[in-house]
């Protein structure tokens, strides 16, 4: 569980959503840009000062833009994730 405050960054939210794009459909980014977006106390592991940073989320828009990928673009999805976890091995 982690705690997240809404908050307001009108600025991020339009500027995506001006740019030009072939995906997703104009409901869907309209849609993306009312859910808003959160903070939470979530800092870079290992940061002198990981207990006092927090970060912009976007977690419920992102969550809609996933539910709006068609059959392809899921299955690039999932081999892209795949790719990521096995063949790059991130450190952690």
């Amino acid at each position: 569980m982690v705690y997240a405050l809404r908050c307001q960054c009108p600025g991020i939210l339009q500027r995506w959503a001006q740019r030009s794009r072939l995906w997703p459909p104009t409901d869907v980014v309209k849609k993306v840009v009312s859910l808003g977006s959160v903070v939470t106390p979530i800092a870079f592991k290992g940061s002198e000062f990981q207990y006092l940073e927090w970060r912009i989320c976007f977690n419920m828009g992102e969550t809609e833009l996933v539910h709006n990928l068609n059959a392809i673009q899921i299955q690039v999805y999932v081999i892209l994730k795949m790719i990521a976890k096995e063949v790059l091995k991130p450190k952690k």
